[in-house]
């Protein structure tokens, strides 16, 4: 809806400004609505940039700065560029945080509010210079920008929950709500920098830094996304041990949770189908778990290898089309040439493994 507003409001703009400057309402639409395609990508850099300032001021290290599938990360002390996405996002800035206090807090509003912030400030920019300009042309590009700018804000400022993703402002909501939501975020942010930086598998992480705050388990999850994080991390982390039995009776768990965020469900639900497959491979199951919805959010994570480590699986444990696990397997080696998680990598060539040695 309110993109549906930001739409009517621009092109009520392009006519307006067309009617002023004589211009044709056909040119002067057209450039509003390239200024609006183009004013999206700016203030994704924006956003994800006020994120990064903020944190940096914050005391943050920086770990990784991700636009659309092109994502910049610090290994070691170099800064090297890989392919990684996630659904429903346009891009991410991640940070380590600082070590928690004796009250055990860290800074963290700043960090979360800067994308939003960023979006705002540069709106208002927008909005000064074209009530200053009498060149219509630059004001019809302005004008779509600050009307962008406000939007995102709104759109991330908001709790909401956007395509299976909770948003910066449902994330304030739920640190500020839930006392052990600081460490949660703080437990999830250390995790990432010990996997993207230090190149780290989940199975070679200290096991405190899996500890849920509070003592919360599966039973007592209440949809927060910051604690549900770190069952999804425990989860895996079974996987990476290769405890696959208690992983799959976690994941049953985790996958039967209402209110766990959607992109934790199916990234579940991908590890479920793999212990499926290389595990009792029972035909009503697996077909239970490879629907529409899980085939869907496979295509949108072709860039990672686990998607074709599962459906490797599929084809040679399943199906039984060499030819097609053949093309997976390819697809899993080129996957793995721009993948950003150095332990990751070395824990999904073992799991490859785990598909073959299947008696």
């Amino acid at each position: 809806a309110l993109f549906a507003f930001l739409g009517f409001a621009v092109g009520y703009f392009a006519a307006d400004a067309s009617e002023e400057s004589g211009m044709s309402p056909v040119v002067a639409t057209c450039i509003c609505i390239v200024a609006l395609v183009v004013s999206m990508y700016l203030h994704i850099v924006l956003h994800e940039g006020g994120h990064l300032i903020m944190g940096l001021a914050s005391g943050y290290r920086f770990v990784s700065f991700r636009i659309g599938s092109f994502i910049w990360l610090r290994q070691g002390e170099t800064i090297v560029r890989k392919k990684f996405s996630i659904p429903g996002t346009a891009g991410q800035c991640l940070l380590d945080p600082p070590d928690l206090d004796e009250k055990g807090e860290m800074p963290c509003l700043l960090y979360n509010l800067g994308g939003g912030l960023s979006n705002l400030f540069f709106a208002g920019l927008a909005v000064l210079a074209a009530g200053t300009l009498e060149n219509s042309i630059l004001k019809m590009a302005l004008i779509p920008f600050a009307a962008v700018g406000i939007y995102l804000a709104v759109m991330n400022l908001l709790p909401l929950k956007i395509g299976g993703i909770a948003n910066d402002g449902y994330n304030i909501r739920s640190f500020r709500k839930n006392k052990t939501g600081v460490k949660a975020l703080f437990l999830q942010l250390r995790i990432n920098r010990l996997q993207q930086t230090d190149g780290l598998r989940l199975s070679e992480i200290p096991d405190f830094l899996f500890d849920i705050p509070g003592g919360e388990s599966v039973e007592s999850s209440n949809g927060d996304p910051l604690t549900d994080a770190l069952l999804v991390f425990r989860f895996q982390r079974l996987i990476d041990q290769k405890r696959f039995d208690e992983a799959a009776d976690l994941g049953r768990k985790l996958e039967a949770l209402e209110k766990i965020l959607p992109l934790y469900q199916n990234a579940i639900r991908v590890e479920l189908l793999y212990l499926e497959l290389i595990g009792s491979c029972r035909q009503e199951e697996v077909e239970r778990l490879y629907d529409k919805a899980l085939k869907k959010y496979l295509k949108g994570i072709r860039s990672y290898p686990s998607a074709h480590r599962v459906l490797y699986a599929y084809a040679l444990r399943y199906q039984k089309d060499e030819k097609t696990a053949a093309a997976e397997l390819a697809a899993f080696e080129n996957a793995m040439n721009t993948y950003p998680v150095p332990g990751d990598i070395r824990a999904e060539r073992e799991l490859m493994k785990e598909i073959t040695e299947v008696k």
